[in-house]
């Protein structure tokens, strides 16, 4: 074979291989920034898989749908609460559940802290989740179509009792020396190393009667659709 032959090798196969997948940006996240409770008080928090769509792309989630996720939920070292919030429920997203073969696990603090490959200290709770059939995003509202969210599962927390004490938490990969979040079948697109963590804090605030004039300070915070908590690169 001739130098100039062996040169165009790559770009045959470059074509063969038929146009490359378009970039979008994923994140774990959850439907809120901020939560706010009172002492003793429960909240459910909603974990999701993001994507924003970028210019002049399609969702390779609406596209090609979701079969395989794990994320991980930890404190994150940036706030120390001497009472901090504590996990009471973890549910898997009942897409991933309602089919025969279908395989959803959740795992506790105590449990993530003896398995390997779990990155982060402090972990609180895991959700693996894998579905026999593909799993289709939601389109996030008000986005025209660039921005998509599957729900993998719920998290219940129990707030401390120190009024003013914040608990950060942090959404990210559940193994970070696995492969466990792609598309579905024939795609099988891993995402791991594209996939972004944020986090959000839960805020233990007065009873009722003593914060009723605090409202209109903006301790509540809006759905993630409108929100982007604080991201850090996934290790």
């Amino acid at each position: 074979m001739g130098i100039r032959a062996f040169a165009l090798l790559p770009l045959i196969c470059l074509a063969l291989a038929g146009p490359a997948q378009a970039a979008s940006m994923y994140e774990f996240t959850f439907d809120q920034a901020v939560y706010t409770v009172t002492p003793g008080e429960t909240v459910t928090v909603e974990v999701y898989l993001y994507e924003t769509v970028t210019a002049g792309t399609t969702s390779v989630l609406a596209t090609e749908q979701l079969s395989d996720t794990g994320v991980r939920i930890s404190y994150d070292s940036s706030t120390s609460p001497t009472d901090p919030a504590t996990v009471t429920d973890i549910q898997a997203a009942s897409a991933f559940t309602d089919e025969p073969y279908d395989f959803a696990d959740t795992y506790t603090g105590s449990e993530m802290q003896t398995m390997g490959g779990t990155g982060a200290a402090n972990p609180v709770a895991g959700i693996s989740v894998s579905s026999d059939s593909p799993v289709a995003p939601d389109p996030v509202p008000d986005t025209d179509g660039k921005e998509y969210a599957v729900l993998i599962g719920t998290v219940t927390f129990t707030a401390g009792d120190v009024v003013g004490e914040t608990t950060t938490i942090k959404a990210s990969d559940l193994f970070t020396n696995t492969q466990d979040t792609f598309t579905a079948y024939p795609y099988h697109h891993v995402l791991d190393s594209s996939i972004w963590s944020t986090t959000a804090q839960i805020m233990v605030v007065p009873e009722p009667a003593c914060w009723v004039g605090l409202s209109g300070m903006g301790l509540t915070a809006g759905i993630f659709w409108k929100i982007r908590s604080r991201r850090s690169r996934r290790a």
